[in-house]
């Protein structure tokens, strides 16, 4: 599993003075924020390359094929401290549940497996993910070279209309 999907998109200098030698409203519009990425990323953070994640995410959102996806509940910490804004993903059903249910709901759950040679564990379990059920498709994997692609295209593509 890839933690930022979005990395897998990146953008070199080469890339950007490909862009910027495109004399179109696109790479007009483009050129000022990417040279910001890219400078940002290759010079004071000593990459490669630049990582875009709005601009992975909006060609993810041109052409869903890009990505591989899979249900899964996200929450988001509100309360204050240190982990606020911090966004939680379960993916599978054992973290999905802890993130439902309470410490004292879990409790009450193990007691009642070990305690009870009839309880229903498998149909508790699906009680609880009932009640909050996977509220997002989570990229999972993005095709780097085909996103790169895509997006060099459409500016090619914008170059060409205008000539």
């Amino acid at each position: 599993l890839i933690r930022d999907a979005f990395t897998a998109f990146q953008l070199s200098r080469a890339d950007l003075a490909v862009i910027c030698g495109e004399e179109t409203a696109v790479p007009a519009i483009l050129r000022a924020p990417l040279h910001h990425y890219t400078r940002l990323y290759t010079e004071v953070g000593g990459q490669t390359a630049a990582t875009i994640p709005d601009l992975a995410a909006a060609l993810v959102a041109v052409d869903p094929s890009l990505a591989s996806t899979q249900p899964a509940l996200v929450k988001v910490m509100t309360n204050e401290g240190l982990t606020r804004g911090q966004t939680i993903i379960g993916q599978t059903f054992a973290e999905q549940v802890t993130m439902i249910a309470d410490d004292d709901e879990m409790g009450r759950l193990a007691q009642e497996a070990f305690q009870d040679p009839a309880f229903n564990f498998q149909g508790r379990l699906a009680e609880i993910l009932g009640r909050e059920p996977a509220n997002v498709n989570l990229v999972t994997a993005v095709d780097g070279p085909r996103m790169h692609q895509l997006f060099f295209d459409t500016i090619k593509a914008g170059a060409a209309a205008h000539d």
